[in-house]
């Protein structure tokens, strides 16, 4: 399992087997992160505490390029790899595929098979290909901001 520039990780790092991380990309992981059998890691990335990754989720920064009249789609090279962030306490469903760029806030979940390609907003639930919201995850905004708060005095020391 090659792990690329593992800035850190954290204690209680849990890793499944045949998980891959493209060598040379710039990879935090915090404590107590679980991240499922044949993961995929193709970006740089930032994966916060208490992160739950299921199996054969994959993080992709970037693309080969299609843009170049008279150069094949193979040759043309790559785009610029783009950070993908997990918030502390998300839930990314098995076969998830996140984006370059994608965000997913502290709390949230994202449903298994899904594509996430933009910011999912903490506490919520968002599903589907592209992701979009499906619900909150507490039924009342006060169960959201104790939630949030509970998250706030456990990471913002």
């Amino acid at each position: 399992m090659p792990l690329g520039i593992l800035r850190r990780a954290g204690p209680g790092f849990y890793c499944g087997h045949a998980a891959w991380f493209r060598p040379g990309e710039a990879i935090t992981i915090g404590p107590h992160v679980y991240i499922g059998h044949h993961a995929h890691i193709a970006a740089p990335c930032e994966i916060g505490p208490d992160v739950m990754l299921a199996s054969y989720v994959a993080l992709i920064g970037g693309d080969h390029r299609f843009d170049q009249p008279g150069v094949l789609m193979r040759a043309s090279g790559r785009s610029e790899l783009r950070p993908v962030i997990i918030e502390g306490d998300a839930w990314i469903g098995h076969g998830v595929t996140l984006l370059g760029g994608a965000r997913v806030g502290r709390g949230a979940i994202v449903a298994a098979g899904s594509v996430v390609t933009g910011s999912v907003p903490a506490c919520e639930i968002w599903g589907g290909i592209p992701a979009r919201r499906l619900k909150t995850r507490f039924p009342t905004p006060e169960e959201t901001e104790q939630h949030l708060a509970f998250l706030r005095s456990r990471y913002d020391r």
